[in-house]
């Protein structure tokens, strides 16, 4: 699954270089493989947060707005049986992952 990912820069196609085909809206996890968060939290986990091949994620997640130091959530499942979180709006639990996947990066550079 990693060489899956790495051997593409992580969000993009391989058959069209510079497409990218990963999910970057910030949402939290609902199974999507491609979605930004479930990689950029997954390779983070994984101690690989480093590799040159996340550089664009980071890219991504740095051009994300923020409200008051809260990531905005940017999708949803709608098929969830139960909508806790309101897109649009900044997201308590999509700031943990993101900030936990900043810590995991940041333990991997010492």
């Amino acid at each position: 699954m990693i060489s899956y990912f790495t051997s593409r820069d992580m969000i993009y196609s391989k058959i069209e270089p510079g497409k990218i085909i990963a999910d970057t809206r910030i949402g939290l996890f609902d199974g999507v493989m491609s979605h930004i968060m479930t990689i950029l939290y997954a390779m983070c986990r994984l101690g690989l947060g480093n590799i040159p091949q996340m550089k664009s994620v980071w890219n991504i997640l740095d051009s994300k707005p923020q409200t008051d130091g809260k990531y905005i959530l940017e999708a949803t499942n709608t098929k969830k049986a139960i909508l806790m979180d309101k897109p649009e709006q900044p997201n308590k639990w999509v700031t943990l992952y993101t900030l936990l996947a900043q810590k995991e990066k940041s333990y991997a550079e010492k």
